[in-house]
């Protein structure tokens, strides 16, 4: 995914870094209660949303949790 390898027409805009630090702090409870994810108008879980394609291949300089 352009977005977790920072590639591409979308993988530098600020909703990409954005994604990025809601992956960092996938495991904080309060970015689990505020930060909610919709596919085709149906609520998503996080652990759905990062495990997409792409996902795996995304490894962060700098691990908050």
């Amino acid at each position: 995914s352009d977005i977790a390898n920072k590639t591409g027409k979308h993988g530098n805009s600020i909703t990409a870094h954005e994604l990025r630090w809601v992956y960092r702090n996938r495991h904080d409870d309060l970015v689990k209660q505020n930060v909610k994810f919709f596919l085709n108008g149906e609520a998503i879980s996080h652990e759905d949303v990062f495990s997409l394609v792409g996902w795996d291949k995304y490894k962060p300089k700098n691990r908050n949790r």
